[in-house]
């Protein structure tokens, strides 16, 4: 492939995400372009113009050509060890939210993007990854850019293998996608092995708009205030359940925030948005990613999920009553929060469905609201 087949598929790539980004953020902003997400679009498109930029220079003569050149390629390798640290993020952070396990491997990746990163903030001086001679050859230190590949490159498997061991944990419209990302540009490195002259870089674009397929169905089944599950995807999990588990529990529990009205008429409806992010917040201090955790509506909240014993209905009502202590300790006065909670639990393939089991924990629900009431006004009347 010639240089200027090279660099009008980089071009097309760059311009198609761009125009998608801006199309896309224009219709939902907050939902879609989430951080994550448009970091990792902009860092392939980063990348791809600097192949473009590469490609424009190369061939040149020269200390200044040589030095651009120099100065190129430092920062098109540091962007793709940015990209593929990036996607190992995205993807803990689908699968495992704000969890521990996500923050230990964040440390383990952040550690091979220092140490990249590192390698080619030494090659300024040492060269010993790479050099551009004054006639422009671009000289290979094959030792050194094999060590910086293969860091790129235990990135990939190490992601690879947790996509794997927590395949029950994922839904199954996200997996493949999530397989598939890093085998594009993989596939693209490879060809380039046997074949120096083809330039295959805009395959990083094919995998970002595999990361976009991914955030669509993030919003689809996201409630954008929390961050939790919305009710479509808590229904959908409901449903299978009572179906199809047999061999367990299915455990819920629905939580409803106390006095809600009154935060709003008191101190305003961003006061009310605050006291629902609290609540959401304490729900996800929970850290298990086998419950799935939904705002179900307004301000109530529905955490379910398969148990072998009942008792584990007892365990997280526990850890949600911890979990509100501590939190309210964190926030001021007006801010602190309490709420009412009606559990159940029935085995699987059972007589009852969605409706039916939601309609049990509502009316356990508001028996635990009637009695705070009745112990209010006895307080009341003393």
């Amino acid at each position: 492939m010639n240089i200027e087949g090279s660099v009008a598929l980089d071009a097309l790539s760059v311009i198609f995400m761009l125009i998608l980004m801006l199309n896309l953020g224009h219709k939902n902003k907050k939902a879609i372009l989430d951080y994550q997400y448009a970091a990792i679009m902009m860092m392939v498109c980063v990348f791809l113009m600097l192949d473009i930029a590469y490609h424009l220079l190369y061939g040149n003569s020269g200390y200044m050509y040589s030095t651009a050149l120099k100065i190129v390629k430092s920062l098109y390798f540091t962007v793709n060890s940015i990209i593929v640290w990036l996607w190992a993020r995205y993807i803990d952070y689908t699968i495992f939210g704000n969890g521990y396990k996500r923050k230990l491997h964040s440390a383990v990746y952040l550690s091979i993007l220092l140490i990249n990163t590192a390698m080619v903030v030494i090659n300024l001086f040492t060269f010993v990854l790479f050099d551009i001679s004054p006639e422009g050859a671009f000289l290979v230190g094959y030792i050194p850019m094999w060590t910086f590949t293969a860091l790129n490159y235990l990135t990939v498997v190490l992601v690879t293998v947790t996509i794997l061991m927590n395949k029950k944990e994922i839904k199954k419209s996200i997996f493949l996608p999530l397989i598939i990302f890093p085998l594009p540009p993989l596939c693209a490195e490879i060809v380039q092995l046997f074949y120096r002259h083809i330039s295959l870089v805009c395959t990083y674009a094919i995998s970002a708009l595999i990361v976009f397929q991914i955030s669509q169905n993030h919003v689809i089944y996201t409630d954008e205030l929390t961050g939790l599950a919305n009710r479509r995807m808590l229904l959908e999990y409901l449903s299978k359940w009572l179906s199809d588990s047999r061999d367990a529990f299915v455990c819920g529990i629905l939580i409803d925030l106390d006095g809600l009205k009154q935060i709003n008429d008191t101190y305003g409806h961003l006061a009310g948005d605050r006291a629902i992010v609290h609540m959401a917040e304490i729900i996800r201090s929970i850290e298990r990613p086998d419950i799935i955790s939904a705002r179900y509506g307004g301000d109530e909240f529905i955490l379910i999920w398969l148990a072998d014993r009942e008792q584990d209905l007892f365990n997280v009502m526990q850890s949600l009553e911890t979990n509100k202590i501590k939190c309210n300790h964190l926030w001021p006065v007006n801010e602190q929060i309490d709420f009412s909670a009606g559990e159940f639990c029935c085995r699987g393939s059972g007589p009852l469905d969605s409706e039916g089991f939601i309609k049990r924990m509502d009316a356990n629900m508001y028996q635990v609201k009637h009695k705070k009431k009745n112990r209010s006004s006895c307080a009341a009347r003393l």
